[in-house]
């Protein structure tokens, strides 16, 4: 996605709407991609965190 915008962005590829074509396409592609990638975990973590904490309703380990 990145290339693709940088070429869009600047015209740099002659037939105009077919840069812009790709660069969308790859855009929906990363989007339905990406919830089932590793790279989730790296947004989702502290999130994770906090639910279950919350779920368990206590910090840290119960001894």
């Amino acid at each position: 996605p990145m290339i693709t915008g940088y070429l869009a962005y600047h015209r740099m590829v002659d037939p105009y709407p077919l840069v812009l074509g790709l660069h969308i396409l790859s855009v929906e592609i990363l989007m339905v991609v990406f919830p089932f990638t590793k790279l989730m975990h790296a947004f989702t973590f502290f999130i994770a965190r906090w639910y279950n904490g919350a779920m368990a309703g206590r910090r840290g380990v119960q001894s």
